[in-house]
C-alpha cells in the first residue's frame, strides 16, 4: 500500500495510528451486553510490543 502524503494521528484514532505504524492489529467491538462501557463500533489498535491506542 502506498500513501502519497502524511497522514497525521488526531488524538487516538486506531486506523490513523495503524496507518503511521503498520505491523499492528486493530480490534472492533461488534456487540455488548448488558452494562459494558463501550458501544459497538469502538476500536483499539495493538501492536506485539504492547502498544495500543483507543479502548475497549
Amino acid at each position: 500500500m502506498s500513501i502519497s502524503s502524511p497522514i497525521a494521528a488526531v488524538g487516538d484514532c486506531p486506523i490513523k495510528s495503524l496507518l503511521r505504524r503498520p505491523g499492528g492489529s486493530l480490534a472492533l467491538l461488534i456487540a455488548a451486553e448488558g452494562g459494558f462501557p463501550r458501544r459497538p463500533g469502538a476500536m483499539m489498535a495493538l501492536w506485539p510490543d504492547g502498544a495500543r491506542v483507543g479502548r475497549l
